[in-house]
């Protein structure tokens, strides 16, 4: 799950970092209980995670300028789709990201570049 970074020069301290650029949970539908309970634990400790963040960030809102006030979003559109449309809309947000994500903006981001926590979740609620 991780494995040693670069050193930053000074050689006193060992720096780890993330071994894998992203992780997936998929039990599958024909998952033993015991497994469907582990993926359900995972899911709910990512949850968890992703809620606190927003509710830490609202805490505070005049922490942040205006400008970051006004770019986070917190939006939810309802749509109506076929299994086909959702793999190919999925597929998109991760192609639209991709080359904003930070393993890839860690050297050379722009000026006032911050580190971001995005989300899209996407799942039938009928």
């Amino acid at each position: 799950m991780v494995e040693q970074a670069p050193s930053r020069g000074d050689g006193r301290e060992r720096v780890w970092q993330s071994a894998v650029v992203s992780w997936q949970v998929d039990a599958g539908p024909g998952a033993d209980a015991e497994t469907r309970a582990a993926e359900g634990a995972l899911i709910d400790a990512y949850l968890a995670r992703t809620v606190e963040r927003v509710r830490e960030w609202m805490r505070s809102p005049d922490a942040d300028s205006r400008e970051w006030y006004d770019a986070a979003i917190l939006n939810e559109s309802v749509l109506f789709v076929t299994a086909e449309e959702l793999t190919a809309l999925g597929a998109a947000v991760r192609e639209l990201v991709e080359p904003y994500k930070r393993r890839h903006r860690m050297t050379g981001a722009p000026a006032g570049a911050r580190t971001v926590a995005a989300q899209f979740i996407a799942v039938p609620t009928d």
